[in-house]
């Protein structure tokens, strides 16, 4: 796909549509509580475990980092980018 392509309305459709097919992930199986996993995986290599707990609203820090961070390997990190 060249550049100018993504760079008009019907080519950045096209993309997320790509991307959406890709991960092949249904609104219907999302959920308030996986976006708050998802936030809280993705925003351990930005902050503290206790920033995180202050944004999740938890009263223990132990409640963020084991039931809400998740380690993500290497290769899975590269892919997702």
């Amino acid at each position: 796909m060249s550049k100018s392509a993504v760079q008009t309305r019907e080519g950045i459709a096209e993309v997320a549509q790509a991307r959406i097919a890709r991960v092949k992930t249904s609104t219907e199986k999302l959920n308030f509580q996986i976006l708050r996993r998802t936030m809280a995986t993705q925003a351990q290599n930005m902050g503290s475990v206790k920033d995180i707990q202050a944004h999740l609203r938890h009263a223990r820090p132990d409640t963020t980092a084991n039931e809400y961070m998740q380690a993500l390997p290497a290769s899975v990190q590269q892919m997702v980018g």
